[in-house]
């Protein structure tokens, strides 16, 4: 993968267990920042659903500028949430 792709994890080939094994290791990246509470809030769905481009730019960001990264996550995950709510009603 370079990146840039567009499409999910799911899409790119990833199984459940893989799934799984990938967002046990961002929950652990999250807690090695000092981000506990909102390596909590990560979950499959929101794995499943993030683009391959978007883990990339998270990944760079994280290393570069990790408040404003955590900053970001914690946004998206708010309207992730908020999505997933809007859908199940």
């Amino acid at each position: 993968m370079t990146g840039a792709e567009s499409y999910n994890l799911v899409e790119a080939g990833l199984d459940s267990l893989d799934l799984v094994v990938f967002m046990h290791e961002i929950k652990e990246l999250l807690k090695d920042k000092g981000a506990d509470m909102l390596a909590r809030q990560v979950d499959i769905g929101l794995i499943q659903r993030v683009s391959v481009a978007d883990l990339f730019r998270l990944a760079e960001q994280l290393e570069r500028a990790p408040e404003e990264a955590l900053a970001l996550l914690r946004h998206s995950l708010a309207a992730f949430r908020e999505e997933q709510s809007a859908a199940e009603s």
